[in-house]
């Protein structure tokens, strides 16, 4: 009983931390996105930023991406189950080999052909801002040597029980974008900015190493590195990969038909409304993820798959409980929000009444894309590809006949509303395709909690969004905002208070105890 209750206290512990550490990343990316904003508004300068720093991830998420983590951790965890410590960082080793070269590649191919990439993802944006893209990009592409290498060391870091350095790791780069915004951007200007984003990945990547190499990793660069157990990573690439390719297919989608609208701004009020986005669900879907998937792969490297869903279920309606009226509420508030946090200097109130249109439907599929995360977690944990693989497919396609018919007729609103929909029929198609696997995630009662938290949180918004409308005419917008968000959060507190579901129920202590 001591060691249970010590392990429980470990790990709200531990997620605490991670909550922590995670909301200051968030924040600082924030404040890095609003430095930004404020220097270069939706201009020329932000329009090349913005298509610069997106090639380099976009081409790592279509080559290497998620696999990173994905394909290592379920080896990884089997081989220090099964064989030992010293055999699965013997794995790691190599397959860092296999992941370096695979980034080299790719920043090669980046260096090289630069400017078909430019003309590829943002085809209508002004010459100008095409031509100054160029440069930018081959300065970032780099990175994603970085970026392919600082994953590696999250996989390791998290498999060996250390999440709390994982979770922070964006906070050196975002800290390495704001030190530069603050202090040298009038002298270095936009190239400096490009030069510091490489240098904010590569901090990524050094501040794990010293841990990495305490833990047991020892680091050789070799080119005999197709071991038996890389060659079975590599083997899960290509689906593991095709899986991980909705997020990225729909950021391209979303740029190139941006990039003609509002003579390219929309491309810049789309990467803030979304980064914003990403933020907001990032704090609580990183959190469950992160630190779910190694458990998720240890219970099924031990053949406990009944105990692995149950974790899953948990975690997801727990997830569910806080994503739900958040999204709520910004969609409620989208504009005053955009509006109190990114207008000043060059980012003018045109300027956030476009980024929070893109916002507001964004946020149609925050719910769904912490689901989404879960569930992805959850087939990779099993080794099961194919079936995120044919979903993220399928609505790859769907989200590009979408925003087709509905970009012309609603312009950014539209773009951000299909991505809100395709997350959506994903997450449902995950979840039918799970429950085809043994018994459903969850029960009627599972479905009756969440319908009565969505009801709650639709309860919320709409209480947020009529308190701001009768109370931005008596005073100042900002303290309109505040109340508003506390009138929203105090009707689902207190709703959820009255109508607790068992997982709140438990953590208040007002559950019956299961004997």
């Amino acid at each position: 009983m001591k060691n249970t209750e010590n392990s429980v206290k470990k790990m709200t512990l531990t997620v605490i931390i991670m909550a922590l550490a995670t909301v200051c990343a968030k924040l600082l990316g924030l404040v890095r996105d609003v430095l930004s904003a404020s220097a270069y508004g939706t201009g020329t300068e932000a329009i090349a930023y913005e298509t610069a720093s997106r090639l380099p991830i976009m081409l790592f998420d279509f080559v290497i991406g998620g696999v990173v983590t994905a394909a290592f951790i379920p080896i990884f965890s089997e081989l220090l189950v099964k064989n030992g410590k010293n055999k699965a960082m013997e794995f790691a080793s190599d397959y860092f080999n296999l992941v370096f070269f695979i980034t080299l590649g790719i920043s090669v191919v980046g260096e090289a052909f630069a400017p078909a990439l430019v003309a590829f993802l943002a085809p209508d944006i002004p010459e100008a801002a095409a031509l100054l893209a160029v440069p930018l990009t081959r300065i970032m592409f780099p990175m994603v040597i970085f970026a392919g290498t600082a994953f590696c060391f999250v996989g390791i870091l998290q498999c060996m029980g250390h999440f709390r350095l994982p979770s922070i790791i964006s906070l050196f780069s975002n800290g390495a974008i704001v030190c530069y915004l603050l202090f040298f951007e009038e002298r270095f200007g936009v190239y400096g900015l490009a030069f510091a984003m490489l240098v904010g990945w590569g901090l990524q990547a050094l501040v794990q190493l010293p841990t990495a190499i305490k833990l047991g990793y020892k680091p050789r660069l070799k080119l005999a590195f197709l071991t038996p157990e890389v060659k079975g990573a590599a083997r899960a690439f290509l689906p593991l990969l095709v899986a991980s390719w909705l997020l990225p297919v729909l950021s391209v989608i979303n740029t190139r038909f941006a990039s003609g609208i509002e003579a390219g701004r929309a491309v810049t009020a789309v990467g803030y409304a979304n980064r914003f986005y990403i933020i907001i669900v990032g704090v609580f879907s990183f959190i469950a993820t992160n630190l779910l998937f190694p458990k998720l792969s240890r219970a099924s490297a031990g053949g406990d798959g009944e105990g692995a869903k149950r974790l899953t279920a948990s975690s997801m309606k727990l997830l569910l409980y806080v994503v739900l009226p958040v999204a709520a509420g910004c969609f409620a508030l989208s504009y005053p929000i955009i509006e109190l946090i990114f207008v000043g200097g060059d980012f003018t109130s045109d300027d956030a009444r476009l980024t929070a249109e893109a916002l507001k439907w964004f946020c149609l599929g925050m719910p769904a894309m912490a689901v989404n995360e879960v569930l992805q977690k959850l087939f990779f944990s099993r080794k099961q590809t194919v079936a995120p693989m044919l979903t993220s497919l399928i609505c790859c396609a769907i989200d590009l006949l979408l925003v087709a018919m509905l970009s012309s007729a609603f312009g950014i609103a539209g773009i951000a509303a299909s991505s809100g929909c395709v997350i959506t029929v994903c997450a449902i198609l995950n979840y039918v395709i799970d429950s085809k696997n043994g018994s459903p995630l969850f029960t009627i009662a599972d479905v009756a909690d969440l319908l009565t938290s969505a009801l709650f949180s639709v309860l919320c918004g709409l209480c947020a969004h009529f308190s701001y409308a009768y109370l931005v005419p008596l005073m100042p917008s900002f303290a309109a905002l505040g109340i508003s968000v506390v009138c929203g959060v105090g009707v689902w507190g207190i709703l959820t208070l009255i109508f607790p579901q068992r997982e709140i129920a438990a953590l208040m202590g007002r559950g019956k105890n299961e004997k």
